[in-house]
């Protein structure tokens, strides 16, 4: 089976996603970064690992892209590899009409630009990939193959991609719901675990869940609980968070009160968009009181160990989480803690972003620049200070046109 490292800019998501789930139809393995890069690690080496293991890197090109250091990092460990190996592994894809980077331009691409399936059977043919031999499935093949699947891994050690194309709706949740159980092998569990959350977040632009999968979820999280997996809880909650059920709400907030610090990562980096969802004011101001008690925490209570064993702080989420929902009264707490220049420094960068959502005012914009400068390559700091210095642009723009209007 060929596989694929799809280099893009976040811009380009739902492009991706479809172009993700047409090639895993077609038995092509996709590495994508936002589903194989978990909470927590380290984003370079991860991504890395993806470009040295995948047979093919595609980059997706586009206005964005060209614009991404991301993207351009990604790009130069790819091409150093595929000159390292002397292969012909470098896939462009031209979404957009632009100026190839220099690196591209003597690279045949699948020309994106006009209809999706043309550029697709240009892509196919570079991969040298038959349309005409991919079978259609009726559903009882298709449960077959995802039940003899769902035991194996692939070669990045995760679940196999085809798993997740072979799903086309809810009807197929069941064979995932049955695995929920430490009755079964670790790798069935944990791949069953993994599929349900990813339909469920829809990383592939498929919003794939149903109610039916909360009880045996809850009852694999007791049971967790009992023995003392965090790992295992951590995933349960992270997927009934996923499924956004209101009758989930106190569940998942008591899971916040009596903080296992891994649970509480990966509820709230299901939640950190939470201020988009249409729920009653009460329970989100709920929610803020929870987040400001977090913040409150002595810091051991704070710390986790990630996937890679990196020690990580859960208030870098908590952080997250009040950028969006922008309460007012926070802000004595967000300031004690970010005049605690002791914490870490990804948690400070976030925090200090929350001030500047909530406020408008650039107090602690040193903060941010700080980090900047400190970890160029990990750090969201670059990210924030270019979204600030775009409001500021907007704002002198429309200044500058509501003087205009004025004056005439």
């Amino acid at each position: 089976m060929a596989s694929v490292f799809i280099s893009h800019s976040s811009h380009d998501k739902k492009f991706v996603a479809l172009l993700a789930k047409a090639l895993n139809e077609r038995h092509v393995d996709t590495w994508v970064d936002d589903r194989q890069i978990k909470v927590g690690q380290p984003i370079p080496r991860r991504i890395s690992e993806g470009i040295s293991s995948s047979d093919f890197f595609l980059i997706v090109i586009s206005n964005a892209a060209i614009q991404s250091r991301w993207v351009e990092n990604e790009l130069n460990s790819a091409y150093f590899q595929a000159a390292q190996q002397r292969t012909d592994s470098i896939l462009p894809v031209l979404l957009e009409p632009v100026d190839l980077p220099l690196l591209l331009r003597a690279l045949r691409y699948a020309d994106f630009t006009g209809t999706f399936e043309r550029g697709l059977h240009d892509l196919l043919d570079s991969l040298e990939i038959d349309e005409a031999g991919i079978p259609f499935l009726s559903p009882l093949e298709r449960r077959s193959r995802i039940t003899a699947l769902l035991s194996t891994s692939d070669h990045h050690g995760q679940l196999p991609s085809n798993v997740i194309s072979l799903v086309e709706d809810e009807s197929y949740l069941d064979i995932f719901e049955s695995k929920l159980s430490f009755a079964v092998n670790r790798r069935l569990l944990n791949n069953s675990l993994y599929a349900l959350l990813y339909l469920a977040e829809a990383w592939d632009g498929r919003r794939i869940c149903r109610h039916a999968s909360i009880p045996p979820l809850l009852a694999l999280y007791h049971e967790a609980a009992r023995i003392g997996d965090t790992a295992v809880m951590a995933r349960a909650t992270e997927i009934i968070a996923g499924i956004n059920s209101r009758g989930t709400y106190e569940f998942l907030l008591s899971c916040l009160r009596t903080p296992e610090p891994l649970v509480v990562a990966a509820i709230l980096g299901t939640w950190q968009n939470m201020h988009e969802w249409n729920i009653e004011r009460a329970w989100r101001s709920k929610f803020v009181g929870v987040l400001e008690a977090l913040i409150t925490l002595p810091q051991e209570k704070c710390l986790y160990f990630d996937h890679d064993g990196l020690e990580q702080d859960v208030r870098f989420w908590v952080f997250r989480c009040l950028q969006g929902l922008k309460p007012k009264h926070s802000l004595a707490l967000i300031e004690e803690f970010l005049n605690t220049p002791t914490w870490a420094v990804e948690t400070l960068v976030e925090a200090a972003m929350a001030h500047w959502c909530i406020t408008g005012t650039t107090k602690y914009i040193h903060v941010l620049k700080r980090a900047a400068r400190r970890r160029t390559d990990l750090s969201n700091a670059r990210h924030f200070l270019e979204e600030i210095e775009k409001a500021k642009r907007k704002k002198r723009k429309l200044t500058a046109g509501a003087t205009a209007g004025n004056s005439a």
